[in-house]
């Protein structure tokens, strides 16, 4: 097994993920919750690295005051209160549903390879930082012999 292969397809897995959370924020529409007082939006948007890739997913509110849109508070994906959701119409809280489940899994799919990756790297380090050191010294005292 070419070890290199193998983590280069794991960094290839996680782009497909973060691909696909790209693809899901932009087929969403902003789904409108029904508040006495005031017409206010709920939509999934993107966590960004400094890279520009899409490391996660969050659900934020926003109103628009002025024709401008103002940004309130959000949740991460699978934390949003039942108070907000019970303020959806019928059709947009299965279209909710079925995208947050959906969000979630990508969310949970993306952990679940960053972390095999830290793992990946842990392994490595050690290698550097202790055993290369130790077989040092196993090779000076074999020639001390």
């Amino acid at each position: 097994m070419d070890i290199s292969k193998e983590f280069d397809f794991l960094n290839q897995q996680i782009k497909i993920v973060s691909e696909l959370m790209d693809q899901l924020v932009e087929d969403e529409e902003p789904i409108q919750l029904n508040y006495k007082q005031e017409k206010v939006y709920l939509c999934l948007i993107r966590k960004k690295a400094r890279s520009g890739e899409c490391i996660g997913l969050r659900w934020e509110r926003f109103k628009y005051v002025n024709m401008k849109q103002i940004w309130m508070d959000g949740w991460p994906v699978g934390k949003v209160p039942n108070t907000t959701v019970k303020c959806m119409g019928a059709m947009d809280k299965i279209q909710f549903q079925d995208t947050n489940k959906l969000a979630r899994k990508l969310v949970d799919m993306r952990e679940k390879l960053i972390n095999k990756k830290k793992q990946i790297h842990g392994v490595f380090s050690t290698v550097r930082q202790y055993d290369a050191p130790a077989l040092a010294t196993l090779k000076e005292d074999m020639q001390g012999m």
